[in-house]
């Protein structure tokens, strides 16, 4: 089995800290049900990178990219 992506990892655990259930975070971002959630969270569908942001937003984190090392 692959391993989660950190982001999603990361996400899914703040969920769960938060203690907010699969269908709290799909209406924080507009969704109707929480299958899309649980499909990102179990890595069956991938989020686009605005819907990443707008779930990283609804539990208090923002996307930002880092240089890593220089070029």
């Amino acid at each position: 089995m692959n391993e989660p992506d950190p982001i999603i990892a990361t996400l899914r655990a703040e969920r769960g800290r938060l203690g907010l259930t699969q269908t709290d975070v799909a209406q924080l971002i507009g969704r109707k049900t929480y299958q899309t959630i649980h499909q990102w969270e179990s890595g069956k569908n991938t989020p686009t990178l605005a819907s990443l942001r707008a779930w990283a937003n609804a539990l208090g984190y923002d996307l930002a990219l880092t240089r890593q090392s220089q070029v």
